[in-house]
């Protein structure tokens, strides 16, 4: 069925030794209509010369590039590697002259330049240096990135274009006096829990610290008494225990202690609805020290190595780790990434917000900390209803000390092998 939509026309410019990564652009945009385009009532249209351009006699071919192509596009894109381009009677290239003539129109233009590895022999040092002059002019409503791989270049192309557009869509509704939410009426917390209970405001998460006084009296893990249930694992069990078995649960425990699996809140308290909202959150200690979604704990094994060789399964214990393979960007997943050694970006897509209602993320991240701290976790929010804005929301983890035998630890994790009762 069919619907009507605002065509913005997105102008590919680039010299010729980045076909691949034109291709892409073409691609992401295509992705971008195919799952935004009818909630949103924006298609995407990329512009370019080969399709979008015809012959003209009696002008230069820039001009009629120029005249026919760039003129008519919202914003553009523009993609570099090792090449600036033939110059034209007007600029160092054609695709310069194509940029300048976007930007200086005060439409937004985003250059993207590749890191990849390049062959001596068929690097022009001459254009090489004209191209790295031109990436330090700066253009009006620039945005400059650099990318490692076509695969970087993707990932790049779609969180930003996704960001971008949202700009035209509020700037539009701005310029035409339509109004908007007060987005600002959007509240960031946290969940944890089956069912997920919200914690209170302030947010803090309590965590146990335990302290093993005696874990230096831990013995060694013998033989089973009992045969575990199955004989396929006797052999196992008779063959190789895990002398260090004990020890490395009471560890386990520890670390157990001391990460939670939490979900975002999103609440409005706006009278209003809120749509096509898409979060960029970086996330800090402002004290403390923590970490977002580390290595996963994997339960120890009291066969020894040779576990895993008879199809034994040891993973990751599933209260701490989830599954995300069947949540979609878009539908409140979050998509998480370490940026630094101790400050992670997190993402996420929410469709919509009712007025008055709260939204849990599809999926969750771990926090782990090992001290008392202070949790910062800076928003950049955009969306069609409104202009782009922050938010913050803190979270104090405090660490309650606990002392415990390693008896009562392994006792609690249900392992009594030679310890007896």
């Amino acid at each position: 069925m069919g619907y009507d939509a605002r065509v913005l026309q997105i102008l590919i410019a680039s010299p010729g030794d980045v076909r691949e990564e034109r291709e892409i652009i073409s691609e992401v945009i295509h992705e971008w209509n195919y799952v935004y385009s009818r909630e949103r009532s924006v298609v995407l249209l990329p512009l370019r010369w080969e399709t979008h351009a015809s012959p003209e006699m009696g002008s230069g071919a820039q001009s009629v590039i120029n005249r026919q192509v760039v003129d008519y596009c919202d914003m553009a894109i523009g993609v570099f590697w090792t090449r600036l381009g033939t110059p034209t009677g007007e600029a160092e290239s054609g695709t310069a002259e194509e940029i300048a003539r976007v930007g200086g129109a005060g439409k937004s233009v985003m250059l993207y330049f590749s890191q990849a590895k390049v062959s001596p022999e068929s690097l022009d040092l001459e254009e090489y240096a004209r191209l790295r002059d031109f990436k330090r002019k700066t253009y009006p409503k620039g945005l400059i990135e650099n990318y490692s791989s076509l695969n970087d270049f993707r990932e790049k192309l779609q969180r930003q274009l996704a960001i971008r557009i949202r700009d035209l869509i509020t700037e539009s509704a701005l310029e035409q006096g339509s109004s908007v939410v007060d987005a600002r009426n959007i509240a960031l917390s946290f969940a944890y829990g089956n069912p997920l209970t919200a914690l209170p405001s302030p947010s803090v998460l309590s965590l146990i610290k335990v302290i093993c006084a005696d874990k230096d009296e831990i013995p060694n893990h013998a033989e089973f008494k009992t045969e575990p249930t199955g004989s396929s694992y006797v052999s196992i069990v008779a063959a190789s225990p895990n002398p260090d078995y004990y020890r490395e649960m009471v560890e386990y425990y520890q670390k157990y202690a001391v990460r939670r699996e939490l979900h975002l809140v999103f609440s409005s308290i706006s009278d209003r609805s809120i749509r096509d909202i898409y979060m960029e959150i970086r996330v800090h200690a402002r004290n403390g020290n923590i970490s977002i979604n580390p290595s996963n704990l994997v339960r120890p094994s009291p066969y020894g190595k040779t576990a895993t060789d008879y199809g034994t399964a040891f993973a990751a214990d599933s209260d701490i780790t989830t599954t995300f393979s069947n949540f979609t960007l878009g539908q409140g997943y979050l998509v998480i990434n370490k940026i630094t050694a101790d400050e992670w970006r997190i993402e996420t897509n929410l469709p919509v917000v009712q007025a008055q209602r709260t939204v849990f993320s599809a999926n969750s991240f771990v926090l782990a900390a090992t001290d008392d701290s202070r949790v910062a976790f800076d928003a950049t929010v955009y969306s069609s209803d409104a202009p782009p804005f922050t938010l913050t929301a803190e979270l104090d983890v405090c660490l309650e000390p606990r002392e415990m035998s390693y008896r009562e630890i392994l006792e609690s994790m249900q392992v009594f092998g030679e310890l007896g009762r």
